[in-house]
């Protein structure tokens, strides 16, 4: 399989004009851009090469759920893939029950989900029952032929344009190994990979690991430049 490349825009940016320059500017093969809501529509017009992500997703159950967006609305809207569960929504109160049940209404709509998984303090020694407990929930009851991808986020690691806070990449081989042994219980092929302060210049460490399949990009998503060098590295993993 092609190493992915996805970039989680959060709530950016602020204008209409800017996330279709920025589309234009990081609209590159094996890359997967997730823009706030509101502009999906926008990006879907501008990519051509790039395939289009969401980051949420809520509940088809047929209930009233102001504010919300469903899965059928985002298939819609041409989504091929959604972010679920991150650590970002986790903090607002999203739960594990939650998140599986926003898992399986993206299954349900044909929409490939991102289930980011990761604990919160690398020196706490129940880090692995923390990721062990959000697979477990996330993943179970689902057919074992669903194409899941499980993104590794340590929250720790999460936020550093330069790279400071990322992860060291024998911690991170070690904590991917046990990803897929847990997700492999409950379907047959997940695809893994590494989120948290990534860039072009420490990308080639994770993506040569063993069962790291991609990376999941936060801020450096908005520097097109530096994006687009990652995007290079991705395209010359991919030969």
């Amino acid at each position: 399989m092609n190493k992915l490349l996805i970039a989680n825009w959060k709530m950016n940016p602020d204008s209409e004009e800017a996330a279709v320059g920025l589309a234009h500017a990081t609209d590159l093969e094996g890359v997967i851009i997730c823009p706030p809501f509101i502009y999906l529509e926008s990006i879907r017009g501008a990519l051509k090469n790039a395939q289009l992500g969401a980051q949420d997703i809520f509940l088809s159950d047929g209930k009233p759920h102001t504010g919300e967006v469903s899965a059928a609305q985002l298939k819609e809207a041409g989504v091929e893939y959604v972010i679920v569960g991150h650590s970002e929504r986790r903090a607002l109160g999203e739960t594990n029950e939650l998140i599986s049940l926003k898992l399986k209404a993206a299954l349900s709509a044909g929409i490939r989900p991102i289930l980011c998984v990761g604990e919160g303090d690398r020196e706490d020694p129940t880090s692995e029952e923390f990721i062990t407990e959000e697979i477990n929930n996330a993943l179970s009851g689902l057919d074992k032929k669903e194409e899941i991808i499980v993104a590794y986020e340590p929250i720790w690691a999460i936020s550093s344009n330069e790279g400071a806070n990322a992860a060291d990449p024998d911690y991170v081989k070690k904590m991917i190994k046990k990803i897929i042994r847990l997700s492999r219980k409950h379907i047959h092929h997940p695809t893994v990979i590494y989120g948290g302060s990534t860039n072009s210049a420490n990308i080639q460490s994770y993506l040569g690991l063993d069962g790291v399949e991609g990376v999941l990009v936060g801020s450096v998503s908005l520097q097109s430049a530096e994006f687009a060098k990652m995007a290079e590295i991705i395209k010359k993993n991919n030969k």
